[in-house]
């Protein structure tokens, strides 16, 4: 090609020489032989250019590629090292890390509840504010559980935010306000046949709706009569069995006592609790025993529950010996299409050796859920105290909940709303005669003199995962 450009110039320069420049016109033979030349090496030219600046484009391209490539199989070197031989990460209903080989476990769940209350009470002519307004931060939640070595063997713990509203510690210190204490923690071991059995500190199975997440409430909070009646958390050992239809649990614990009952504290006033628990399920699937709605798409279902708790006071303690406590209850649960039907009875036999107390109540519950949006509820409770309580005022509590849970994504994003009208008088008095513990996070208020009546607004906004 170079040769070509050269016999160009050579015969341009052979023209001129030749006397063709000093003519006044040019052969068209030889123009038309220069043009198609000159064509000719345009087109080489071009393609000259074309080559080159794709190579360069190749060249520039290959680095780019293996500059990547080297980029990521760095960090999948440092993913391999930090997950450990394919270990596993995500979500899936909690956050959770888990070994390749599936062997060890850890799943975190979280819940913050924030709740406005407004307490309206008469004062019947005395000092107290009738009116009482506030914020409330009720729970902030931190769950873990999983399983270590081998899924049979299994483990739980909950943290959760102190809301003690005082400010102070039981010894008055206000240095521990707004710390973290630990809720439940246990071990438990499952075997291949349905029975597991734990050891540790939890929920005791006796109520249903306390056994039930306080996420996964219809209302607010849970009812005044559940408080009255409520076996919560102690530690202990449990046995369970899970089969098809039934469930069945049984419980030797430290019992109920707010003053606490380990083995090495002076002033516990408890031996021993046993707490057993039988649910049994006609229709339906156990995951909708979990909470009280019925969601789109869950088949019709149908659960009967009922319980015992038994304990006996401190042997050999004045005021104590011989005393004991014995709790019944029953449950039913029933959702179909959106529609949830619930209802509870207590029974409590209080015996302080010089002294006998019976005491029942009941729940009544109803919600309707429109596309799994919007559920309207409505609450019952009823409360007979026994009269030979001293310093009792009414031996009956009679209370009313309306209310609308708004669901964003079920019970991972609500906000709830109502309104608890109690209709007789709130006695703090009797409390050491009962299990009545009517705390801040009910929003009731004890009742002054013999006054009676007062409701609770509360708006809460949940978020849970």
């Amino acid at each position: 090609m170079r040769m070509n450009c050269v016999t160009a110039v050579v015969a341009a320069g052979l023209l001129t020489c030749s006397g063709y420049a000093e003519s006044t016109s040019v052969p068209d033979d030889v123009v038309s032989r220069l043009e198609a030349k000159i064509a000719e090496l345009r087109s080489e030219l071009d393609q000259v250019k074309a080559e080159t600046q794709q190579d360069w484009i190749t060249e520039a391209r290959a680095e780019e590629i293996r500059t990547l490539v080297h980029d990521v199989l760095a960090d999948a070197d440092t993913r391999a090292s930090l997950l450990q031989s394919g270990a596993t990460a995500g979500y899936d209903g909690g956050f959770f890390i888990r070994s390749g080989d599936g062997k060890y476990l850890l799943k975190l769940n979280g819940q913050l509840q924030v709740r406005y209350i407004w307490n309206n009470r008469d004062g019947g002519g005395s000092s107290i504010d009738e009116d009482q307004f506030g914020f409330q931060v009720r729970r902030a939640k931190l769950q873990g559980k999983g399983h270590i070595g081998d899924p049979k063997i299994g483990y739980t713990f909950s943290l959760a935010g102190d809301r003690d509203e005082s400010g102070k510690d039981d010894d008055g210190d206000p240095e521990d306000f707004g710390g973290v204490i630990v809720e439940d923690y246990y071990l438990n071991y499952t075997f291949d046949n349905g029975w597991m059995v734990q050891a540790g500190r939890w929920k005791q199975p006796f109520a249903r709706e306390n056994i039930m997440s306080s996420s996964r409430q219809m209302a607010v909070e849970r009812g005044l009569v559940l408080e009255m009646f409520n076996v919560d958390r102690s530690e202990g050992i449990m046995a369970q069995y899970k089969g098809d239809n039934i469930q069945f649990a049984a419980s030797f614990n430290d019992g109920i006592d707010a003053q606490g009952s380990d083995f090495d504290t002076g002033n516990n006033m408890v031996d021993y609790g046993i707490t057993a628990r039988f649910d049994y399920m006609a229709m339906g699937e156990w995951d909708q025993m979990k909470d009280y709605a019925s969601w789109s798409g869950e088949p019709q279902a149908l659960f009967l529950g009922a319980a015992v708790h038994y304990q006996l006071g401190e042997s050999d303690t004045p005021r104590l010996d011989d005393t004991s406590v014995l709790l019944l209850t029953g449950d039913v649960l029933y959702e179909n299409d959106g529609l949830s039907l619930s209802g509870a009875v207590y029974y409590s036999d209080i015996d302080l050796d010089v002294m006998d107390f019976q005491h029942w109540g009941a729940q009544a519950q109803i919600a309707y859920n429109i596309d799994d949006e919007f559920e309207p509820f409505f609450r019952y409770e009823f409360i007979a105290l026994d009269d030979a309580v001293p310093g009792l005022v009414d031996d009956e509590i009679n209370l009313i909940t309306l209310g609308l849970n708004w669901y964003q994504k079920k019970h991972n994003a609500k906000f709830t709303v109502d309104v608890v009208f109690v209709l007789d008088h709130i006695d703090d008095d009797a409390a050491s005669y009962t299990m009545l513990d009517p705390s801040t996070g009910l929003g009731l208020l004890d009742d002054t003199g013999d006054e009676d009546g007062q409701f609770a607004f509360r708006a809460q906004y949940q978020l849970a995962f």
